[in-house]
């Protein structure tokens, strides 16, 4: 089956190749234009000569910019690969990501004699394959395309030969389909509110109504501490049903501005793409796999950042057999109520004017806050494993196995819940900084449960220091050419925002998530993560743990055990 896929991304290729320049016929090259591909706008069915049961769908979009045209495949119900092609220096340039992990980028100079041809290749973890397709147009709703390879003897053979037909239905939405993750579950998905009586609100801030499009004008209706919590978990198989949106409305509207610059789209493209083009794994309150107990990780993103921006960690982690309970931190980053109402983030985190000692306190007292956020939470699972109001989670927590991680901020509040609350057993820290009571000057406390600290490429002394101070089954990884936005979902994202962009390059975003590949980050802090916990949750030998691996040279470690 993979060998099929990896064909199909192939022909896909071939077919969006085609769809880059349609003119009529002429005996040289003509400049390619990308208007000129407005034939191949819509849905094709294809089908791979020699093999009549490998059909495929090949879907065609212009997206907002003009400069860019969009394409997926589906295989069934399964999108298994995206494309993105654009007009660089009078040749077509196309670029396909797959959802196994295969890059694919060729490019054009144009249409000759009814025949577009690409050169190119692909890369896929086993390495680099010469590639070159040729599309040949038979009429109005059919075509043909031939993809081949070169062997080591550097003469090229035919492996995929697909003809395809148009769909009369040609009304295309645009969507980039998350990578599907690796485990054998499909993944569940369920959003709780819950209020802790048993705190009053430390922040205030701005609440914005989506029902009213404006701000609110009355304060929020209880004075206690109010969570968003969302969980991921392993649930039973339907390929039918609608997967759940990327970013909710709320988060994306208070975000607009500064992420849609920062990804280098207007605001408007930003909440576009967050909320309807980026399609998710996870299926809304789909019904739990088999009837075991599960154990339970509970994650905290970085400050300012909503979990959602960590979907792939998450979901690939509920595909193994793990109950992810992701807590979005209110007031410091913009969450959507159940009411309707959009928790901006608190002004006490401006800190245009303050100095460093001021952050450090208010990050200090965030730390608290997110920590005692953490056992209120793990109350609130004990109570729903023995009766959850939306019939899910009842009975199906193994709260005798729950660990903890998470970035940046997170991983510090991940450090302050472990020393406060002993349920739980393991815990990772994704590129922490030195804030919370166990970084607070003078304090010599060590941390007797397992511990991987996971650090960017240069990361400071810090996260050394604090290592050095840890117990029994402790871990130092660091992952060369990584960043400290590597290990958020940015660079998986990035190719849905290129479409709506014509200041990718500059963007923010591109220059803050490293050198390494995106793909290859994911697998690598996606493979770490989940021998971790299988260690120390399920009690499974993981040598990956024990020395530096051949299959992830980027990856130091060192240990404690």
């Amino acid at each position: 089956m993979k060998a099929i896929r990896f064909f199909l991304l192939v022909v896909f290729l071939v077919l969006i190749f085609t769809l880059i320049n349609t003119s009529q016929a002429s005996n040289t090259p003509s400049k390619a234009n990308l208007s000129e591909v407005a034939f191949f706008k819509g849905t094709w069915e294809c089908r791979i000569q020699g093999s009549p049961n490998n059909v495929f769908r090949w879907s065609v979009a212009e997206g907002l910019n003009s400069l860019w045209l969009v394409g997926f495949v589906q295989v069934g119900q399964n999108k298994v690969s995206n494309d993105f092609w654009r007009l660089v220096n009078n040749k077509i340039e196309r670029y396909a990501f797959t959802g196994d992990g295969t890059f694919v980028k060729v490019e054009s100079s144009g249409w000759e004699s009814n025949k577009l041809r690409f050169f190119g290749s692909a890369n896929q973890l086993t390495g680099e394959l010469k590639v070159r397709q040729t599309i040949t147009r038979d009429n109005d709703t059919e075509f043909r395309a031939l993809w081949e390879k070169m062997g080591k003897d550097r003469s090229w053979s035919a492996f995929s030969d697909e003809r395809c037909t148009k769909l009369k239905s040609t009304s295309q939405v645009f969507t980039f389909q998350l990578p599907a993750p690796s485990g054998q579950y499909q993944v569940g998905t369920t959003t709780y509110y819950w209020v802790d009586n048993s705190r009053r609100e430390t922040y205030r801030a701005e609440i914005y109504d989506l029902q009213t499009q404006s701000l609110a004008t009355t304060p929020r209706p209880t004075n206690l501490r109010e969570l968003v919590v969302y969980v991921w978990y392993p649930a039973r198989t339907d390929r039918e049903a609608t997967t759940a949106p990327y970013i909710d409305e709320g988060f994306a509207l208070a975000t607009a501005e500064e992420m849609g610059s920062s990804f280098g789209v207007s605001p408007d493209q930003f909440i576009q793409v967050v909320t309807r083009t980026i399609q998710t794994n996870a299926i809304p309150k789909l019904e739990f796999a088999g009837a075991s107990r599960y154990p339970v990780i509970v994650f905290l993103p970085g400050f300012g950042a909503t979990p959602k921006f960590y979907t792939r960690q998450l979901e690939e982690l509920a595909s193994h057999g793990y109950v992810v309970v992701a807590i979005n931190p209110t007031y410091e980053a913009p969450v959507l109520f159940p009411d309707g109402q959009v928790i901006t983030q608190s002004s006490t985190f401006d800190f245009s004017s303050a100095n460093s000692e001021t952050e450090q306190q208010v990050f200090n007292q965030a730390v608290k806050i997110r920590a005692e956020d953490v056992s209120f939470v793990l109350n609130q699972l004990e109570r729903i494993n023995t009766k959850d109001p939306q019939g899910l989670l009842t009975g199906r927590l193994d709260l005798s196995r729950v660990a903890i991680f998470g970035h940046s901020l997170g991983g510090d509040t991940a450090i302050e819940a472990m020393k406060r609350d002993r349920r739980l057993k393991a815990g990772i820290n994704m590129d922490g900084g030195s804030y919370g009571s166990f970084f607070s000057s003078g304090n010599k406390d060590s941390l007797n449960c397992p511990l991987m600290v996971m650090s960017h490429d240069g990361a400071d002394e810090a996260l050394q220091t604090f290592y050095q101070r840890l117990g029994a089954n402790a871990y130092r990884l660091m992952i060369e050419g990584t960043k400290h936005t590597t290990f958020m979902d940015f660079g998986s994202i990035l190719p849905a925002f290129s479409a709506h962009s014509t200041t990718q390059e500059k963007s923010q975003i591109t220059q803050a998530i490293g050198s390494i590949e995106p793909k290859r980050a994911t697998q690598i802090i996606n493979a770490y993560t989940l021998v971790f916990f299988n260690k120390y949750l399920l009690g499974k030998d993981e040598p990956l743990l024990e020395r530096i691996s051949p299959d992830y040279p980027e990856v130091l470690i060192e240990s404690h055990l």
